[in-house]
This record gives C-alpha cells, structure tokens and sequence, in this order.
C-alpha cells in the first residue's frame, strides 16, 4: 500500500483507530466523574474507590505485551477491533451496575477491550506513513486520545446529569460496536498486515514477537529508563486527572460538582495543547535528549505550582489553569517518550515494544491509584468519599516527590544515539 501521507484511504483507517484511542482515554478517565458520586450512593470506602479504578488498569497492563503482539502479527485494524467488541460488553454491564463488585466488573472488561488501542494506533502510523512524521502523527493520536479525557469529565457529568448513567453508558456501548464494524469492514486494508505479506517474509511466530517486547528491555538501559520515566510521569499525572480531580478542586474550594468538573477539565485540554506543541516542533532524533530534559523539568515545576496553588488557596481559576499546564507539561513529554521509543526501536518489533513498555506504564498507573487511596483513606472526611484538603496536599506531596526522585533516570539515556544507531542498522 502507498505511505504518501495525502493517501485517503491511510488517514480515513487511521482516523479510526484514533477513535479508538478516544473511547479509552474517555472509559479511563470516566472515573473521576462517576466513581466519586457512586461511592457515595453505596458507602465505598476510598481505599474501594481507588481498586474499583485501578481494575481497569490492571486488565489494561496485563494485556499490554500480548496486544502489541498481536498488533505486528495480526496489524491493529483487527485487534482493535476486536476489542471494541468487548468494550462493548463492559459499558454495558457498568450501565446497570448496582454494587461495587458490579462496578469492578465492567471497570475490568473495558480495561481489557481497550488495551490495543495505543500500541495499534502508533503501530499503524509507523507502518502507514513516512518515518520522519511519526512524531507528528503520535502528536495527533495523543491529543485526540486525550480529547477523550476532557469529553470524560464535564460533557460526560453533565450528560449523567440530564439523561442518568444507564442511557449514557448504553449510548457508549452502542458506539463501541459501530466503531468496531467500521474497523472488520476495513480490516484487509490494514497497511500493517499487507507489509508482512506484501514483502514475502515468512510469518513470525506470536510468541517470537511476544519474547521481543521483554528482550529489548532486558538488553537496552535507555529503554528501561524510558519506561521508568513514562511510567512515573503518567501515573502520577492520572491520580489526579483520572481519579481525584474532581474531588480534591470541591474539597479545597467548596464548589459545586459542575464547576470542579469544568477545572478538572482543563488538565486534559493542557494534555492535547502539549502534545500537539510537541508534534509540531523539532522531528530530529539527534534532538530528543534536550527536548526531553526541558519537558521533565517542566512537568516537575507543573507540579510544584499546582501544589502550592491548592495549598496556597489561590483563586480557583488559578489553581484550574495551573492544571492545565500540567497536563500540557506531561502532554509534550508523552509524545518525546513515544518518540524516543520508536527511534530506538526496530521496525519489526515497534509493537512488541510498545506493548511491554505500555504494560509498565499502567503498572505505574495502578501503583499511583492504588496508593493515592490508601493514603487520602487515613484523613477522613465528613462522609463516606469526602476528604479533607490535607489529605490531598500530603498524598500529592508525596506524588511529586517520587516524579522528582524518578528524574534520576534520565542519567541512563546518556547512550540514546547509540540505541537510535542500532536500531537503524
């Protein structure tokens, strides 16, 4: 198939995908809009809030190493497809859920149904269009994907509001198989399944790909510093934004749900800003190691701030606009992560890799929620689900002190243009 970049054909799949990556940011981050308010209505302890989340996660990891597999053997037109089939499923069991192991349930299954949706996307692009683009078109993937994240907070808790949770999530259930029809339809269009047949090579087996993934971490430094880096950055970044959000901006300023809600989205519109910005500035590998330092300084200063604002109790739209700048800080470190990857990365092995480092990333991600409640659990609030603004200023305290301890791993990417040399050749 053609990789000029003005192929129709190319964008329309690609497009697609990124619809795809749209529902799991929205379904991941959906959680700090719905779960707060159920916990209440059924007596959930933080400590339960937090694993009911984290479900999603735990799927979402534990499929990564095999999606991304999948991904290079079968291409990603397929794959997501088939997992929309069983997001599907989830959405619907989370539209009728009345008990907290219900909730777990259909947090579970669309973990596991949107588990290939970043590694298939930027799979796709690697395949489908030109090498020095792949940072823009990751650019694109994560800010719509992330645009997902900000339709998952205020659009989302006013739609709950005006039609109630079974409607919305039988609507989201609904449009998961739609997408997933679109995808089967194309699926022998698939530019990633073609190059392997197009080129007569012999077909890997799965479990070749699959060992790939865990190999390159085991033998590359800078691909553990990468993960480690990703890894830390994320999680901490989705405690807040996937999770606390809401909570900690109505805790601290005694708001009303709506008006928390429209500041917690402000995070995911300063992730899509970052990743776009990231997207349209320097392509050059031989460049990534100052962007990436500038953007890890940045992401910690973003911290830093919104800490202090919160503490501070700075107006509210400063303390939202300063978690917007967070969101962007994080935003252009993802796309220079993704990036990075990708350069140290042979093209054989993009999703195997992608899949493994993604599995440690949302690793991370359970790590941060799963810790972020049982240390705001210890400050009890008024009520069941409520805490105390000192409760949110020590569990992100403490937050920020491991994205700042995490920095250290930048020292081992000293070697990057080596890795991207060996990766060329």
């Amino acid at each position: 198939m053609d990789r000029n970049p003005g192929n129709i054909l190319l964008h329309f799949l690609f497009g697609l995908l990124v619809m795809a990556y749209f529902l799991s940011f929205f379904f991941r981050v959906s959680a700090a809009v719905v779960l707060p308010r159920l916990a209440s209505e059924m007596g959930m302890t933080a400590g339960m809030t937090g694993f009911v989340s984290s479900l999603y996660y735990y799927a979402y990891a534990s499929m990564q190493p095999l999606c991304g597999s999948l991904n290079d053997r079968w291409g990603p037109l397929r794959v997501v497809g088939a997992g929309l089939v069983v997001t599907s499923a989830g959405a619907a069991l989370f539209m009728s859920a009345s008990t907290p192991w219900t909730l777990a349930a259909g947090r579970l299954l669309t973990g596991l149904g949107l588990a290939p949706m970043f590694s298939g996307a930027l799979v796709y692009q690697a395949t489908a269009f030109p090498a020095h683009r792949y940072a823009f078109y990751s650019s694109v993937t994560l800010a719509f994907g992330n645009l997902g994240a900000v339709v998952s907070v205020g659009p989302l808790g006013a739609a709950i509001d005006r039609w109630g949770r079974a409607s919305v999530f039988l609507a989201l259930s609904i449009a998961s198989l739609l997408l997933s029809g679109l995808l089967f339809m194309r699926a022998k269009s698939d530019p990633v399944r073609l190059a392997v047949h197009g080129a007569h090579r012999s077909v890997v087996p799965f479990t070749t790909h699959l060992r790939a993934g865990f190999s390159a971490l085991r033998a590359s430094r800078e691909h553990r510093c990468v993960a480690t880096l990703w890894g830390v950055s994320v999680g901490a970044l989705l405690a807040f934004q996937g999770l606390w959000s809401v909570a900690w901006y109505q805790a601290a300023y005694g708001v009303e749900a709506s008006t928390a809600r429209f500041w917690a989205g402000a995070v995911g519109i300063g992730v899509m800003a970052g990743t776009l910005l990231s997207g349209s500035g320097s392509q050059r590998p031989d460049e990534r190691m100052k962007s990436l330092r500038r953007g890890l300084a940045l992401n910690l200063g973003a911290w830093v701030a919104l800490w202090l604002g919160f503490a501070l109790r700075l107006p509210l739209a400063v303390s939202g606009i300063l978690g917007c700048l967070l969101g962007a800080a994080t935003g252009v470190l993802v796309v220079h992560f993704a990036s990075a990857l990708n350069e140290m990365t042979p093209r054989s092995r993009t999703g195997s890799v992608l899949g493994v480092v993604n599995m440690l990333v949302m690793v991370s991600v359970i790590v941060f929620q799963w810790g972020t409640g049982a240390i705001l659990g210890r400050f009890p609030g008024a009520g069941p689900g409520s805490y105390p603004p000192l409760g949110y200023l020590t569990t992100f305290g403490l937050a920020i002190a491991l994205v700042a301890a995490s920095s250290l791993a930048f020292r081992g990417m000293r070697h990057f243009d080596e890795a991207v040399r060996r990766a060329r050749e």
